[in-house]
């Protein structure tokens, strides 16, 4: 489990490896986001590439909405690298 933070106004998105089972839960909210933001759940196999994945053919995305918790799992290859990257130039402090 990894716990940590990200400032919107200069990081955009976090990064991690996909558990060694395939199983990955993702948790995230901002109490003081400017707008609500878009987001993304993205796949690397080297870390330099990078694609929005897909579930049934349509990409995973989302929308982070002020004070809510958004809970999201994902049954992904194992070891693989993902990032969840914000859109927009929404400013706010989000914890994961």
């Amino acid at each position: 489990m990894k716990d940590g933070q990200i400032n919107l106004a200069t990081v955009r998105e976090f990064t991690g490896q996909v558990p060694s089972n395939g199983e990955l839960t993702i948790q995230i909210k901002s109490a003081d986001l400017s707008a609500s933001t878009t987001f993304s759940f993205q796949l690397s196999l080297n870390g330099s590439g990078w694609d929005i994945a897909q579930e049934n053919g349509t990409d995973i995305t989302d929308t982070l909405v002020a004070n809510e918790d958004k809970i999201k799992s994902f049954s992904v290859v194992p070891n693989i690298l993902f990032k969840i990257k914000f859109d927009g130039v929404t400013t706010g402090i989000v914890t994961y």
